[in-house]
Parts: C-alpha cells; structure tokens; sequence
C-alpha cells in the first residue's frame, strides 16, 4: 500500500491498498519499509555490516525480511527492513526533511557530496 497520511491523534496511517484504491488505518507496527528488488541499500545496526552497501535479492514477506546481496564480496545476508537504509550515490538530488536540530533546512533541495557510516 502507499501512505496517504497520518492521523496523529489515533497515531495511526491511512494506507491506500492497490488491489481495491480502499483506504485503511494501520498501526506502524503493522508497516515495514519497502524496498523494490534490486535497490541499492546502506546496511545499519548491524555491528558487522554496518555502513555496507548491498542490494535487494527477495522480500520474505511472513518474516518481514530482506535477502540481500553484499556489494563487498556478494554474500547473501537476511536483515530486518529496520536495519536498511535507501543508498544515495554521490551527486543524487535530495530534499531534506525531518531534521530536529536544522528544521530551517526542511524542504531545500540538496545533493549527497559523501558517505560517512
């Protein structure tokens, strides 16, 4: 499904489903982050992958994980969608936002110089 919003005061989202276009309230327990097959990722919070970049092989969708494909060495590794992060190449166009300590940033258009795990 795709977020529509959120309802701060049940602190639910509103998700629209595809198959029907039906809205739909979730807990974010119930959401995971998707990923498409072949994105590149940033492995994080995992002590030994941390900061690795990979991409997506499979969803194993009843465990919530992700099989990826190490871009060091091609090991497959199992992670949680947690522990993912999307990879910026360098160059890439971002807008920034959600920043608590620079909120004066939210909006501007930026472009990634760098990578620092």
């Amino acid at each position: 499904g795709f977020i529509e919003e959120i309802d701060e005061e049940l602190g639910m989202y509103v998700v629209r489903i595809p198959a029907c276009s039906r809205l739909e309230l979730f807990e974010p327990k119930h959401l995971c982050q998707w990923f498409a097959l072949g994105s590149e990722v940033v492995l994080q919070g995992l002590p030994k992958l941390k900061g690795m970049t990979a991409r997506v092989e499979k969803f194993i969708g009843p465990k919530r994980e992700y099989v990826v494909r190490l871009d060091k060495n091609a090991e497959l590794q199992i992670v949680k969608p947690e522990n993912l992060r999307q990879w910026f190449p360098i160059h890439t166009k971002v807008v920034l936002s959600g920043l608590p300590q620079h909120p004066h940033f939210d909006g501007h258009l930026a472009s990634v110089e760098g990578f620092d795990a």
